[in-house]
């Protein structure tokens, strides 16, 4: 389902194609139009070319029958001359149209950036639930519908459809999100390499672009593509390469593991063949080999990230590169953080964060760019069936590029956990006075407009303390009665209610910044927010409305109220904090009529 936000940019990118469109159209009308008048020019000058070629011959014939000059080589040449003349006369287009190759029309190319975590950023320091939920499988090793028997990759679709790879089961096998059973969509014919069977299949994706899945059938050494509405039989891609793994990048190229060749090669749709991209010098641990190496991933550089198996690490290579580099393990198997055991299944996140499937140490591991050792996110806690635990982990695949969705029926803890302050009211880095708006981070530090104190205050996560980082310095406080705040990441600053000031500020978060830049004037400025264009919204309260701003403009635009104080439904009685959706509708808490607007 398509939410507010999705749809908007949408819209926009169709934006962006149809003008490129009409800009297409009037270029090729224009060059169109030139040839049209170049071929006119050429055809009338050769029309003209030819009559006085004709006239000329004409003349000459009229000359030589003044002089009586008809020898036999003069009649042969008046001949030969005329009967080509007759013949451009009569197959006259020694014109044509050439196709250059060269474009003249701007290419556009849709890049997409929602695929697995390339567009994600998870914390560094994010904590996953420890108890697992089985969403698959679960009843025992075994070939019935609400069973798995060795499952190996999986994928997950945008609907958190999943799609696993059951390898002795010679089938992938898809489970909708909350179900007890699965289907099989692929193989399940018993072992064999007819055109609807598969032997061993170790991974699968999605390919969107042709709503098919694409699948390593690992024992019969072939890639097959199987549609998933015709889901009966599958079409060999590729044949003879050991696939143990595979992922594609947003051009549409296909990255496969050949295990067994100790390398990885890139596909475009139609090769058979490819490119190496990893390994391809033989079974070793030397930074340009790998040893029987599992699965892949890879970045919008199109940087490849190896599971090197056997090497018990996790290699990167760069385009073009001729070696890779360790970024996790290649200390030896083993336990410890620094190290992994058979790593599996990976996924890289927008920082360069590894998360890996560290296979015989029952354990997913997170390893941040650049870091020595990694740290334990899911399991760790030994080889059983626990909730807690994991035992021999191969595929790994994030849903919805790793943003958490709330289902409707979700239920919320009943207590909450104070994470600023818990004593009295007052003036200390401890304490807060009358705290009104607060903007919370992305690392989960939190931005308090502390209203009586006259100051905004950082607070971060297990702190006890806060910290002042606008106003609070005593006389000639330039903060008064701040109302709300929030953090412009572009200018990496705050934009600040100074509501007693009539102001609206941006406050530098560079060390030693002791005063604000004034960005609006004479405005009884409550809250405030920003949207996905970098537009700010302020609310009046006094003026009983939501003025849209442009940085730099000084007056804005009116999106809500403005009609005076009021209760009807084109007004607002002492508006305050706001919010702006994806679709830039607004949403405005009406304080004194008791209701929020949109």
């Amino acid at each position: 389902m398509e939410g507010p936000k999705i749809e908007l940019q949408k819209q926009e990118l169709m934006k962006q194609i149809d003008e490129w469109e009409r800009e297409s159209i009037e270029k090729i009308h224009q060059v169109a139009n030139e040839v049209r008048h170049k071929l006119s020019l050429r055809v009338n000058k050769f029309a003209t070319d030819l009559n006085f070629e004709f006239k000329e011959l004409t003349k000459s014939l009229i000359q030589c029958r003044k002089e009586e000059d008809f020898i036999e080589t003069r009649i042969d040449f008046f001949n030969e001359e005329l009967k080509k003349l007759q013949d451009t006369f009569n197959n006259p287009w020694n014109f044509k149209i050439e196709h250059y190759s060269t474009c003249f029309i701007n290419k556009i190319h849709l890049v997409t950036e929602t695929s697995l975590l390339r567009s994600a950023i998870l914390n560094a320091d994010a904590k996953w639930i420890q108890n697992g939920a089985t969403v698959a499988g679960g009843n025992g090793a075994g070939s019935d519908m609400d069973q798995l028997s060795a499952p190996n990759g999986l994928c997950v679709d945008n609907d958190q459809i999943i799609y696993i790879a059951e390898c002795p089961n010679h089938r992938i096998a898809e489970w909708t999100c909350g179900a007890t059973t699965g289907r099989v969509v692929a193989g399940g014919n018993g072992k064999g390499n007819r055109s609807d069977q598969l032997s061993g299949p170790a991974d699968v994706i999605i390919d969107k672009e042709r709503d098919s899945l694409i699948i390593c059938d690992y024992h019969s050494k072939r890639v097959v593509r199987w549609p998933r509405q015709n889901d009966i039989t599958g079409e060999t891609i590729i044949s003879n390469v050991g696939c143990w793994g595979l992922t594609m990048d947003d051009d549409g190229f296909l990255y496969v593991v050949d295990y067994d060749n100790h390398e990885v090669r890139r596909y475009r749709m139609g090769e058979s063949q490819g490119t190496v991209v990893a390994g391809g010098n033989g079974q070793g641990n030397r930074l340009d080999q790998l040893n029987q190496p599992t699965y892949v991933f890879v970045d919008y550089d199109h940087s490849v990230y190896v599971s090197d198996c056997e090497n018990h690490r996790v290699m990167k290579w760069m385009e073009g590169a001729k070696q890779g580099i360790v970024v996790a393990g290649g200390r030896g198997q083993g336990n410890c953080l620094t190290q992994l055991s058979n790593p599996r299944g990976i996924i890289v996140d927008q920082l360069g964060t590894v998360y890996i499937a560290d296979h015989k140490n029952h354990r997913i591991v997170r390893w941040p760019q650049a870091a020595t050792q990694g740290n334990i996110i899911v399991g760790g806690n030994g080889e059983e069936n626990d909730s807690n635990q994991l035992s021999t982990p191969i595929g790994l695949s994030f849903d919805q590029e790793g943003i958490p969705n709330i289902p409707v029926k979700v239920r919320w803890a009943k207590n909450g956990v104070t994470v600023a302050e818990d004593h009295e009211a007052g003036n200390a880095t401890n304490q807060l006075d009358r705290p009104f708006g607060l903007f919370d981070e992305d690392d989960g530090t939190i931005f308090i407009a502390d209203h009586w104190n006259d100051r905004i205050v950082q607070w971060k996560v297990g702190d006890t303390n806060g910290q002042v980082v606008a106003g609070g310095f005593g006389g000639g406080n330039p903060l008064n009665g701040p109302t709300d705040v929030l953090i412009n990441k572009e200018t990496d600053s705050l934009t600040i209610c100074d509501w007693e000031n009539r102001r609206v500020l941006r406050w530098s978060r560079r060390s030693g910044t002791i005063q604000g830049e004034n960005l609006i004037k004479r405005i009884d400025c409550y809250g405030l927010t920003i949207d996905d264009q970098r537009y700010l919204y302020i609310s009046d309260i006094e003026k009983h409305e939501v003025r849209r701003f442009q940085i730099g403009e000084k007056n804005g635009t009116l999106v809500a109220g403005g009609n005076d104080k009021g209760a009807d439904l084109n007004q607002l009685n002492r508006s305050t904090f706001l919010f702006v959706d994806g679709q830039q509708a607004v949403y405005v808490s009406d304080t004194y009529n008791h209701r929020v607007m949109k």
